[in-house]
């Protein structure tokens, strides 16, 4: 049997977005337990707690990614909030999404075949964000960590 957890990042601490991330992963799909501090067996989750979300699998093997880009101020280097007036100006975009901050945004690839194909969905998408970078005054990087810029000094978004 196949179990693992969600982990989150550690500037999350032990509030209740890290308890509602635990997760149990089985063969038959994905558990969700929505207020256990650490992952249970199922047969300890209570039923109105657990959630059931089926796994679909492939013929073939797929691959999918998410990119989380920083948003940047060009002359500063400092993280900078533009997710709203991207995600404003983009619309319901399918592969451009928002973030917990709003100094990083996500960028996903739908369903892909191959690296050759994820690589050119990525390229389009990231394309459209550069084109708003000027208009904006805004960069992208993609990098874990940011040197100097503090977490807590971030807007979240709404």
């Amino acid at each position: 049997m196949l179990e693992g957890r969600l982990e989150s990042a550690g500037m999350w601490g032990d509030s209740t977005a890290v308890r509602q991330r635990l997760a149990i992963v089985r063969p038959a799909g994905v558990y969700c337990s929505q207020s256990a501090a650490t992952p249970l067996p199922m047969s300890h989750v209570p039923s109105e707690l657990a959630t059931k979300i089926p796994f679909n699998s492939s013929p073939n093997p797929t691959l999918g990614v998410e990119l989380e880009l920083q948003i940047q101020d060009p002359k500063t280097y400092n993280l900078k909030s533009g997710s709203v007036q991207i995600l404003d100006r983009l619309g319901d975009h399918p592969k451009i999404k928002q973030e917990l901050t709003q100094s990083t945004i996500e960028v996903i690839t739908g369903i892909c075949n191959n690296v050759a194909e994820t690589r050119a969905d990525l390229a389009t998408s990231i394309r459209e964000l550069y084109d708003l970078a000027d208009e904006f005054d805004l960069a992208f990087v993609s990098a874990g960590t940011h040197p100097f810029a503090q977490w807590r000094d971030q807007d979240i978004f709404p």
